[in-house]
C-alpha cells in the first residue's frame, strides 16, 4: 500500500523524495526560527567556499580580460578587467580569515566541571563495555557498569584537602 503511494507521488512529481548531491532539493524556503548564532563549523565552511570562490574567479577575469582584448581590441576595457582580478587574493585572505561572529561583551563563559566529570564518565563505561564485548566475541548488548578502576580519578577544587 505504502508503495503505491510513493509510485503514485513518484508518477505526479518524478524528483519527489530524490537527493542531488547530498542535499534535498526545494529547502530555500526554510525559516530561521532561532536567534542562536552560527556554529564555528558552519562559519569557517562558509568562508573557505568564500575563499576558493574568490581565488578561483581570478583566473576567469584574466582570460575574460585577454578575449575582450582579442576580440574587441578595447585594451582599457580588458585593463579594468585585468585590474578587477588583482585585489581578488587580498580579499580572499582577508574574508577567510574573518574571526567570525563577535561575541557579546558581558556574557560569561560558563565551565561546568560536573557536567564534563559525567559526560567522561559515561565514556569510560561505553568504552569498557565495547572492549568487554571485543574480548568477549560480541557477546549480546548488557549494560554494565563501570569498576573503580574503570573510571579516572576526580579531582574537586571545591573541596578542602584532607591531607593538610
Amino acid at each position: 500500500m505504502a508503495d503505491e503511494e510513493q509510485d503514485a507521488t513518484r508518477r505526479q512529481n518524478p524528483r519527489a523524495g530524490r537527493r542531488l548531491f547530498g542535499r534535498r532539493r526545494g529547502s530555500d524556503d526554510t525559516v530561521l526560527i532561532t536567534s542562536a548564532k552560527k556554529s564555528r563549523l558552519t562559519d569557517w565552511r562558509h568562508r573557505r567556499h568564500v575563499y576558493a570562490a574568490l581565488q578561483l574567479s581570478r583566473i576567469p577575469l584574466f582570460i575574460i580580460a585577454v578575449m575582450i582584448y582579442g576580440w574587441l581590441h578595447n585594451p582599457a576595457l580588458a585593463a579594468f578587467v585585468a585590474v578587477i582580478s588583482l585585489p581578488l587574493p587580498w580579499v580572499a585572505v582577508l574574508l577567510a580569515n574573518d574571526p567570525g561572529e563577535a561575541q557579546e561583551k558581558g556574557v560569561p563563559k560558563v565551565y561546568k566541571p560536573a557536567l564534563v566529570r559525567e559526560q567522561r564518565a559515561r565514556e569510560m563505561q561505553a568504552l569498557a563495555a565495547r572492549s568487554s564485548r571485543a574480548a568477549l566475541g560480541s557477546a549480546p548488548d548488557s549494560p554494565q557498569t563501570g569498576t573503580h578502576r574503570d573510571t579516572p580519578e576526580i579531582i574537586n577544587a571545591d573541596e578542602e584537602n584532607p591531607h593538610r
